[in-house]
């Protein structure tokens, strides 16, 4: 990424993230660089850019941050990746991104909070490392679900998802779509219960015909919704500038789950082109999108600064819509448990991303509630 893509890059950042497009509180928040600011924390970055609730110091901090951003070398795109993935594996305390207050308050830990990588490049990824490639081939292995759903490599519903890309010695790399499958496919927290909500945005079995094929696929394995409960990470992907097209099969639909090669990958009756092998990078670009499918999540394409600016705020946006799953009633809840004298409700607050316990007070000689904590 040249000046005046970086000018632009911290442009849409500090739009995106100012005080006047997300109120303090909104959101949590931590961030990376491809080539310093990798990890989380990092001391590149004064230990500052781990998880935190977004409000004055810690915006501070990150514009900061953003105003640091020059244009560098090389595009390790795997290791930004994984090391995001693995920060949402470690263990739980009061610096862990499910904390309750990240930094400041460990209980109650939040494991029905969703987490999301907004995942910006302008080009493909052309550098990599042994420890980066540690998942192997991730999309094309078989394997069971946290949820004790089966994924093979062999059901043609899984057949978008997954590639058999090797190497020229005949051995198989991780691609970013291996990551970011494995960091959908993998509990990153296993001794939290599962109580993350399904996002289904289209339900029932739907029918795609691509090519000579039509295929119905079930609701589960649906690129649309994400049926994951467990604690998860999803790709938000986007292509900035040279990353917003690519010359090479499946073409772009007019967005994540259309056209006519989105079908046919879905169908089988087209594959997704070698990132290892392909030589001008046409064939890493189109990861970007890859990546978005198996993760459950979304990739925009951002041709010039104005598009990113959109991009970044479409992104927010639908991960601020995405709170705001209805709270559980007492009247309407099956989770309800009544005593003698007292009533307890339990439910989840999609607008704080927090479940809760309320205990309520039978009055003497009626059914009439009075709430306590």
């Amino acid at each position: 990424m040249g000046d005046s893509g970086m000018a632009s890059l911290r442009d849409a950042l500090r739009a995106t993230f100012a005080a006047t497009q997300v109120p303090d509180g909104e959101i949590r928040l931590a961030w990376q660089a491809m080539t310093n600011c990798y990890q989380i924390p990092s001391t590149e970055c004064g230990n500052l850019n781990a998880m935190k609730v977004l409000d004055g110091a810690h915006r501070t901090n990150f514009m900061a941050w953003v105003d640091t951003l020059v244009p560098q070398s090389g595009t390790p795109s795997h290791r930004m990746l994984r090391h995001a993935g693995e920060y949402l594996k470690k263990p739980l305390d009061v610096d862990s991104a499910w904390a309750s207050v990240p930094g400041a308050t460990l209980e109650p830990v939040l494991g029905c909070r969703r987490s999301y990588n907004l995942f910006m490049t302008d080009g493909g990824w052309n550098r990599t490392s042994t420890g980066d490639n540690n998942v192997g081939n991730a999309d094309g292995t078989a394997t069971t679900l946290p949820d004790g759903t089966p994924y093979a490599q062999t059901d043609p519903a899984t057949k978008i998802y997954r590639d058999s890309f090797t190497n020229a010695a005949g051995t198989f790399n991780t691609t970013l779509a291996d990551l970011a499958f494995h960091y959908w496919s993998t509990d990153l927290q296993p001794t939290l219960a599962n109580r993350v909500s399904p996002k289904i945005k289209q339900t029932g079995n739907v029918d795609f015909t691509g090519g000579s094929t039509t295929r119905a696929i079930p609701q589960y394995w649906n690129p649309r919704n994400d049926p994951a409960t467990w604690q998860h990470m999803s790709l938000y992907t986007v292509g900035f500038n040279s990353a917003a097209s690519w010359t090479v099969q499946p073409a772009f639909g007019s967005d994540t789950w259309t056209g006519g090669d989105y079908a046919r990958l879905i169908t089988g009756d087209l594959d997704w082109p070698n990132p290892i092998t392909g030589s001008d990078g046409n064939e890493r670009i189109t990861e970007l999108w890859h990546m978005a499918l198996n993760s459950r999540g979304k990739f925009i394409r951002a041709p010039n600064a104005d598009a990113l600016v959109t991009a970044f705020q479409d992104v927010l946006n639908e991960i601020i819509s995405d709170k705001s799953a209805p709270v559980t009633s007492l009247s309407a809840s099956s989770q309800t448990t009544r005593l003698a004298t007292s009533a307890f409700a339990a439910g989840y607050d999609g607008k704080d991303w927090s479940g809760y316990v309320t205990r309520y007070d039978l009055a003497t000689g009626s059914a009439a509630l009075d709430p306590d904590t």
